[in-house]
């Protein structure tokens, strides 16, 4: 991560980047001044006003023009990144944007932005917490409504707030155990105690709030995954075909077809779920087809909806002892359009919450249509986002371990006499508590959190 230490100027487009767009945001920070911009807007010298959008045409250095833009100059410190800043909205070809970025970058010495620079440079000059930045990094990759507002939440500072009264407390309570050392005899040690014994509960009771909402796993929720899992020749392909709305696997007659998963996105009340259509389980007959169904118990592992499909005319009893002790969401039950006595009574091996039937021919023959699958589906995952979790993984693990040191140093505080030994634990959990708030800052935390953004951000 080069770019800790470079404070140059930055140039990216944050608008556009992947294909042709009505118009593109090029951004432009960290310039000292405005006049390296001089002869670029049609004038020798470039003064626009701040915060008010202007209409220019833009040169390059022989005096034809670029393009026709929109700049927006915004002075340090009032900006994003708290540096100088012009936004230039600019016709959003792709090989308009590139020029211009190029004209940029070869004759004003600018350099292409790293992805997260940007929201770097807000956070080192303090026009953003960790916290923030956390939080505006799982707004931008967020696959719900509930992690996308959780993210915004956390922009706006709802969690910094939480986390400063944490930091607030650990502060309170290491000058409580300060003055228990120098100032003991003057105080009295049972005010003095009864101090450290206040800031430590409130403290452990603020801990424990946080802790609630980062006990469950949250895979299922940043990514929500469901798998379509059964034998060859079920109708998965053609329920994952009906989920889509589109002939995306191929469906044929002949078992195995499916030799690897597929997987697309859909979405349904405001999250984005990740369908995979897995290969068939039976006994492999190839290494090919035996690393196919290796790969969908995977997939199915991985899933927080799991769907069983199965055709019972097809079924012939069979173990699936790869599935031994799986519990499923729901089993479909394909080619409900079958003759009643045309299909043997079966029982399934494993546990599943319901058991629905579905047509292989026409869902308006079936028993339960696609929607009210993901219905169910939805209902799930509202069921897993009840509790609030908190969503960032680093934060998660820091809660859990300030919760951890505080309970030892609440027993610490009510059995331990000797100040030297709870100052060490105090020193260790403040420790902690300083990281999660954001006072310490590792660079393999910034390299990690930074990863995940655009350019451009």
């Amino acid at each position: 991560m080069e770019f800790l230490f470079d404070d140059g100027p930055i140039i990216a487009c944050s608008t556009g980047q992947y294909s042709n767009a009505a118009i593109s945001l090029i951004r432009i920070s960290g310039f000292e001044e405005l006049s390296c911009f001089n002869n670029c807007f049609g004038s020798e010298s470039f003064k626009p006003t701040p915060k008010m959008a202007e209409f220019k045409k833009l040169y390059n250095l022989k005096g034809s023009v670029l393009d026709e833009v929109v700049v927006n100059f915004f002075k340090a410190p009032h900006s994003y990144t708290g540096e100088n800043i012009l936004e230039i909205g600019v016709h959003g070809n792709l090989l308009n944007v590139q020029r211009i970025i190029d004209f940029f970058e070869q004759n004003l010495n600018f350099r292409v932005a790293c992805p997260g620079e940007f929201t770097y440079r807000a956070l080192k000059n303090k026009k953003m917490t960790l916290t923030q930045v956390e939080g505006l990094d799982l707004l931008l990759n967020a696959q719900s409504n509930f992690a996308l507002d959780q993210g915004q939440s956390i922009l706006s500072g709802s969690l910094n707030s939480e986390l400063s009264s944490l930091h607030h407390n650990y502060l309170k309570l290491r000058a409580a155990l300060e003055l228990s050392i120098d100032f003991s005899e003057d105080v009295g040690e049972e005010a003095v105690s009864k101090e450290i014994a206040n800031w430590s509960a409130s403290l452990n009771k603020l801990l424990s709030g946080l802790k609630s909402r980062v006990s469950s796993p949250i895979k299922n929720i940043l990514s929500p995954q469901i798998a379509l899992v059964g034998p060859v020749n079920a109708g998965k392909s053609s329920l994952f075909n009906n989920f889509l709305n589109t002939n995306r696997s191929i469906v044929s007659s002949e078992k195995g077809t499916t030799r690897d998963f597929i997987s697309e996105y859909i979405n349904f009340d405001g999250t984005h779920y990740k369908i995979v259509d897995t290969a068939g389980l039976r006994h492999g007959e190839s290494d090919i087809e035996r690393e196919g169904i290796k790969r969908s118990l995977e997939v199915l592992k991985d899933s927080f909806y799991k769907i069983f499909v199965v055709n019972p005319c097809d079924y012939l009893g069979q173990k699936f002892d790869q599935l031994k002790g799986e519990e499923f969401d729901l089993v479909v039950v394909t080619h409900s359009d079958v003759k009643n006595g045309e299909c043997p009574n079966f029982e399934f091996p494993f546990k599943a919450e319901t058991t629905v039937q579905f047509s292989n021919t026409s869902e308006a023959n079936s028993e339960m249509s696609v929607d009210q699958i993901m219905q169910l589906v939805s209902d799930k995952f509202k069921r897993l986002s009840e509790s609030k979790p908190i969503l960032i993984e680093r934060q998660r693990s820091l809660i859990s371990r300030a919760h951890k040191l505080s309970e030892e140093f609440l027993v610490s505080a009510k059995s331990q006499n000797d100040v030297a030994i709870l100052s060490s634990q105090l020193y260790v959990l403040g420790s902690v508590i300083e990281e999660l708030v954001g006072v310490v800052r590792p660079d393999d935390v910034l390299g990690s959190i930074f990863s995940n953004f655009c350019i451009g951000k």
